[in-house]
């Protein structure tokens, strides 16, 4: 297994076993924490882009009331 900066550990089949049974719970809560900031990123920008939508409507009708031919 990877132990990081390119180091690598070999185990016996029980000690990976082991391993993995106690990796496997961390990073099921990493799965479900990155999920709920994924959601609240989403979240967001759909936020900010109704708010430009509504900025360029806004700007669209007042270009539409100020234009003058004369």
């Amino acid at each position: 297994i990877s132990i990081g900066f390119g180091l690598f550990c070999e185990l016996t089949y029980d000690e990976g076993k082991a391993y993995i049974d106690k990796k496997l719970p961390y990073l099921h809560e990493q799965e479900v924490e990155l999920s709920k900031k994924i959601a609240h990123i989403k979240a967001n920008i759909k936020l900010v882009l109704e708010a430009l939508k509504e900025i360029q409507t806004i700007e669209d009708k007042k270009s539409e009331t100020s234009f003058s031919p004369f």
